[in-house]
């Protein structure tokens, strides 16, 4: 029996893998660069299907997530974006197929509600972003308010940075606060953060981060016009900077390696950043500098 069933198991399998794809998606690479960790997306068009699964030019399945699907039963067709990621070497060209299939789901990207707060992570860094209440028993001051995004980090670590609403102007007043899970699959996922003030007039965040991403992703739009209010958020919390960089630079941006010329110019200063971390991106701000002029500023 268990011969039988392990035959049955292998059959099953060598016909999944030879599903004959709906739609064939090939990138080619031209720029000589290696591209890792990418997220892309491809618009389809198939016959209807039940489920679809993405394979790669091996006819193995890999994590994606589908968006913006609409089914045509008149046509028998269905339409969408499938999302992935993947990585594309130098001169190299890789394909894509959707067939019918259970997609593959395995990714790091995980969404946790826990203490008031989400949690939001993927293999390279973290979000903890504040779950608001929704409507609210009275008014309240947009600065007693949670912020949007709370603080971050690297996928493991000590927590860093520091959310917080400031406003310089008149005081705004907030009747809702609402915290939204927009979109959760194992690609993406994208939390809401929408405040209704007293006026009627709101305030809306977009929170994104994707599979194998060094950055997330914020959005904001608003129609309050407060140019003396905004979210601000300072990656000094926490940061423990144990790497100093100093030199003469002028304000055109020349000058020396040190604060002044590689790190912007702008006069004598003095550069902090995490150890070994510059580049152009990364979960724990590589490339961030912060620069101490006289007075402390």
């Amino acid at each position: 029996m268990k011969l039988i069933a392990g035959l049955v198991f292998a059959l099953l399998v060598s016909a999944v893998a030879a599903a004959v794809p709906l739609q064939t998606f090939t990138v080619n690479e031209a720029l000589g660069h290696r591209w890792a960790d990418e997220l892309l997306h491809f618009d389809f068009s198939v016959p209807l299907t039940p489920s679809l699964a993405l394979v790669d030019g091996a006819g193995q399945a890999v994590p994606c997530q589908f968006t913006d699907v609409r089914r045509d039963a008149a046509k028998k067709r269905m339409t969408g974006k499938v999302w992935t990621v993947c990585t594309l070497e130098p001169q190299g060209t890789i394909s894509f197929s959707l067939q019918a299939g259970k997609p593959d789901a395995a990714t790091g990207l995980k969404l946790v509600a826990e203490g008031g707060s989400y949690w939001l992570r993927n293999e390279k860094m973290a979000l903890r972003i504040p779950q608001w209440p929704g409507k609210l028993a009275q008014p309240t001051k947009l600065t007693t308010l949670p912020p949007p995004l709370a603080t971050v980090r690297a996928a493991e670590g000590t927590w860093f940075g520091e959310g917080k609403w400031v406003n310089e102007g008149a005081p705004i007043s907030v009747k809702e606060a609402t915290t939204t899970v927009v979109e959760q699959g194992p690609i993406r996922v994208t939390l809401q953060q929408k405040l209704v003030f007293t006026d009627g007039k709101s305030y809306t965040a977009l929170i994104s981060l994707a599979s194998r991403q060094e950055l997330a992703l914020i959005s904001e739009d608003s129609a309050l016009e407060a140019p003396k209010a905004a979210f601000r958020f300072s990656v000094r919390p926490g940061l423990q900077p144990d790497r100093a960089g100093a030199g003469a630079g002028d304000d055109a941006g020349g000058g020396g390696r040190g604060a002044g010329g590689a790190y912007g110019g702008h006069g004598p200063g003095v550069a902090l950043a995490r150890p070994a971390d510059y580049g152009h991106r990364g979960p724990n701000y590589r490339g961030w500098r912060d620069r101490l002029r006289p007075g402390g500023q």
